[in-house]
């Protein structure tokens, strides 16, 4: 299939049937995956990863590989994996942007687009991205496209001392110094489609800010002449959506992708840095454009970054065109710092409580929930940028987290490799080898297919670089981790099976549950659902809590509570373990206790360190 050259010349596939959306999003369970880091297809050719085995790499380069190649990820190993995501549970892909980068350029992450109507060659092609869409759709699972908007690549240099990233200019646009050539040396002339930027309604240079690079937190976010709105992504180009008809060309170029590739949902990168009038009017566009041709609930879901504040104002501002928010801001970290046991969990359970921000909209589901993700961009400026399981050596307390997110409100996201327990180098003091561990994004981007080694630096990146390793999970190249039998996928696969077959934990009402006798570090919270009440019980202090009691609004005399999760016991058989023998196996039945005042409270069990519990109330048939 030719794809577009200009947005004039777009006509929209005609989908003879586009697939539906899902009735409700709360329904659904998200993976995000970096393309280019997933799969190449040919785990089939290398050994699965033993678990302990050593790296066999020079450490060093091992980070260079990730910070600057290509790894040989494509659409069609993602593809390959989707039985490996179904029996997971997953029933939604998030696949990174997959817009055509700069030829001589390595960026592989997608976010620096050079073609917007084209698929980046080293990940595939738009038959390979329609057959993924397809492939998906026959498995009852659905794919949303990450999205870049609010700006470029760097298609052209400015007319200045420094030409690719000059000093941010306030209330006017500095000079054009010409196009890129695919070879990278200047032009004023765009020949083909490697040269400059596509589609050619791009190709006009009043169309970007040309304010340099300045500070992407400075200035009044509601004011579109702020320099949060204005400046560069450091060398990274920003659209002026204000000028002409930049605006209508976005939306076209994203209309067609739509029709294009049939896929679900939109994932749209920086809306922070774009007006308010320009996300509404787009995110509005796209929704209509997705309902006229059958997807009545496409996703169209943004990152605003900043923290709560900013992801209030977005959601309150935008409206009902944008369906929710990720969760990066204080939740993040306050939910990360907990299941870590380096903070109360109070914090993270205050924000869903009254009017907190963010608070109606978290218990509303309009929020997608995230643990690890591909940059951390809420985490403080002093933190490494490491995954969670690269910060603990406990990874059971993993399940800590990811319990809010499978069995509390909102749309619950899991980052690739999250289910392996990717946790850096091994051994673990092959860190002290690498320059700068944990400061850079791409300690968070490790390949999960094992590649020998990288691509070949820039245009001729699909060929394997034999003096750069492959930057494999664990640095054991030459092995894959898509193990299906290892612990933690199993309990994720546990999880997500609960989480599916009890609707409760996916639209019931969310509580904050009152403790008749809260210990330290003991948490819980109830998810209501007509007759029925799952209290979730949490543990995330550091050692066994004991003596716990807490409140339930039921008539005691009429009551069936039953243990219908125990982390414990799921550990103890996704690991292989026989019989159960640890006290509340799944089954367990309790009674309920009355106080002086004749309040009914559920005295707990001793709960372990990181500990879950899942107690279901409902009546005595």
């Amino acid at each position: 299939m030719t794809t577009p050259s200009t947005v004039k010349n777009i006509q929209f596939p005609k989908l003879e049937s586009a697939h539906s959306s899902p009735e409700d999003w709360r329904n659904e369970l998200i993976y995000f995956l970096m393309v280019d880091r997933f799969s190449d297809g040919k785990e089939h050719t290398r050994k699965p990863y033993k678990r302990g085995q050593p790296g066999t790499v020079d450490w060093q380069l091992w980070a260079e590989s990730g910070k600057a190649r290509y790894q040989g990820g494509t659409l069609d190993g993602a593809r390959s994996k989707l039985d490996y995501l179904k029996n997971m549970g997953v029933t939604t892909l998030w696949i990174s942007p997959i817009a055509k980068q700069r030829k001589a350029l390595d960026t592989y992450h997608g976010y620096s687009s050079q073609d917007f109507l084209n698929v980046e060659p080293r990940l595939g092609t738009i038959e390979s991205l329609r057959a993924l869409v397809d492939e998906a759709h026959s498995k009852n699972m659905r794919v949303i496209i990450d999205i870049v908007f609010n700006h470029s690549g760097c298609n052209w240099v400015y007319s200045s001392e420094d030409p690719k990233s000059p000093e941010y200019t306030p209330n006017k646009k500095r000079g054009f110094g010409g196009w890129l050539a695919a070879d990278e040396t200047p032009t004023m002339s765009v020949c083909s489609r490697d040269d400059g930027v596509w589609p050619e309604e791009l190709q006009k240079p009043e169309i970007y800010h040309r304010a340099g690079t300045g500070n992407l937190g400075e200035g009044d976010v509601f004011d579109p002449l702020a320099e949060n709105k204005r400046s560069d992504f450091f060398e990274l180009r920003s659209i002026d959506h204000r000028a002409g008809n930049c605006l209508k060309t976005m939306i076209a170029i994203f209309k067609w992708w739509i029709s294009a590739t049939d896929c679900d949902g939109f994932r749209l990168d920086t809306v922070k840095h774009v007006t308010i009038d320009t996300a509404r009017r787009f995110c509005a566009a796209i929704k209509e454009h997705a309902e006229s041709i059958g997807k009545k609930n496409f996703l169209v879901v943004g990152e605003i970054a900043g923290g709560n504040s900013f992801q209030e104002m977005g959601q309150e501002a935008i409206g009902d065109c944008l369906d929710g928010t990720l969760d990066i801001g204080e939740g993040r970290v306050f939910l990360t710092e907990a299941a870590l046991g380096n903070d109360t969990p109070t914090k993270y359970f205050d924000m869903l409580d009254g009017n907190v921000q963010m608070a109606k909209y978290r218990c509303m589901g309009r929020y997608v929930t995230v643990l690890d993700d591909h940059d951390l961009v809420s985490m403080a400026p002093d933190t490494e940028r490491l995954r969670f399981s690269q910060r603990t050596d406990k990874q059971e307390r993993v399940l800590l987290a990811l319990g809010v997110q499978l069995f509390g409100p909102g749309i619950p996201c899991i980052y690739y490799g999250t289910e392996q327990a990717l946790t850096g180098p091994v051994p673990k003091e092959a860190k002290k080898e690498i320059e700068e561990w944990g400061i850079h994004d791409h300690f968070l981007r490790e390949t999960m297919f094992g590649a020998e080694h990288a691509r070949v630096a820039g245009k001729f990146g699909t060929q394997p670089d034999p003096k750069m390793p492959g930057f494999a999970a664990f640095g054991a190249v030459g092995t894959h981790v898509f193990d299906e039998s290892f612990w933690l996928y199993k309990c994720i696969q546990k999880m997500t099976h609960l989480r599916n077959t009890e609707k409760i934990f996916r639209t019931g009402s969310y509580m904050r549950t009152a403790f008749f006798n809260q210990p330290d570090g003991l948490m819980a919270f109830s998810r209501i659902l007509g007759v029925k009440e799952a209290f979730v019980v949490m543990n995330f202090s550091k050692k066994p809590v004991a003596d716990g009691s807490l409140f339930v609004h039921v008539n005691p005399s009429d009551t069936k509570v039953e243990v219908i999760f125990n982390s414990e016991q799921m550990i103890h058989e996704a690991r292989g373990g026989k019989e159960f023998k640890g006290s509340t196996p799944v089954g367990s039945k309790f009674i309920l206790g009355t106080t002086d005042e004749h309040k009914a409270f559920l005295r707990l069990p001793t709960l372990k360190d990181g500990q879950v519990l899942i107690f279901m109330m409902q009546p005595e048939e």
